[in-house]
């Protein structure tokens, strides 16, 4: 590899940082502000922008390898490099974390406690419903409007499982699951 392309591999690896950096400390700075979409957005751009800045950096620190003769000054920039992305992947962590938190309380929580309470209320109604005391035709509506929102509430987990903490969906996944076998009995 000549010195030509080492430079730009180096700038290209510099451009992806200072792109994920300056989305990150946005993200961070901005998050209780933003909108639904927009902070699901800017939560997957985080993770493309991380993504391109940790692939240049490896492939800049595997360029450096194979210079030759430069064996101090190349060690220290992978040296260098290496704690670049170290940092970068601390930084995407915690900003991370602090966006699907946010996503959580603002969001997540709010729309699944309303489709679990919907369809426990729902099941409870079900329930209580003497099924002799009530025509075939009404139990059937009750019925399928029970499974419509069992149905709904297994959209929403679906929807936000990918976007939050597993350990705050799972609460919801275990309702679902309950609600589920209780329809079956």
């Amino acid at each position: 590899m000549d010195s030509a392309e080492l430079v730009a591999l180096k700038g290209k690896r510099s451009t992806a940082q200072a792109s994920f950096t300056k989305r990150a400390k946005k993200l961070f700075l901005t998050e209780d502000l933003l909108e639904k979409r927009v902070l699901i957005d800017e939560i997957r751009a985080l993770g493309v922008d991380f993504g391109k800045f940790h692939d240049t950096g490896l492939e800049y620190v595997d360029a450096l390898g194979e210079v030759e003769g430069e064996d101090e000054k190349s060690s220290r920039e992978v040296a260098h490099v290496e704690e670049k992305m170290a940092t970068c992947l601390a930084t995407y962590t915690e900003t991370l974390q602090l966006a699907k938190e946010t996503l959580w309380n603002k969001f997540a929580y709010v729309d699944l406690k309303l489709y679990a309470d919907g369809a426990e209320e729902k099941c409870a109604e079900m329930e209580n419903i003497e099924v002799k005391e009530l025509p075939e035709e009404d139990f059937q509506v009750l019925s399928e409007g029970l499974l419509e929102r069992i149905k709904m509430l297994e959209l929403k987990v679906l929807e936000w499982e990918s976007l939050v903490s597993g350990a705050k969906i799972a609460l919801y996944k275990q309702q679902l699951y309950k609600l589920v076998n209780r329809l079956h009995d």
